[in-house]
């Protein structure tokens, strides 16, 4: 059984020696999310702007799912006082 600590470290050395294989999928953390819908998004809600216009696939979890209809809905009843 191999450690996870060490494919970790092997995939570190790996990477910095410029022979890890291109990632294919992106988890995206739910304030991504809130920074992308932000009237102004910063550098993580613009490159995901990009991911999508790219077609790139990414992935979220449902809790993510859940922060992120929380925030938009507490945007919501600020904007509507």
């Amino acid at each position: 059984m191999r450690h996870p600590a060490l494919l970790r470290q092997r995939n570190l050395v790996w990477q910095s020696q410029g022979c890890a294989q291109e990632s294919r999928l992106i988890l995206v953390d739910s304030s991504v999310w809130i920074d992308f819908f932000s009237s102004r998004p910063g550098p993580a809600g613009t490159e995901l702007r990009r991911m999508i216009v790219a077609d790139e696939p990414f992935a979220l979890t449902g809790i993510v799912v859940t922060e992120v209809l929380q925030s938009l809905v507490r945007d919501a009843a600020q904007v509507a006082h």
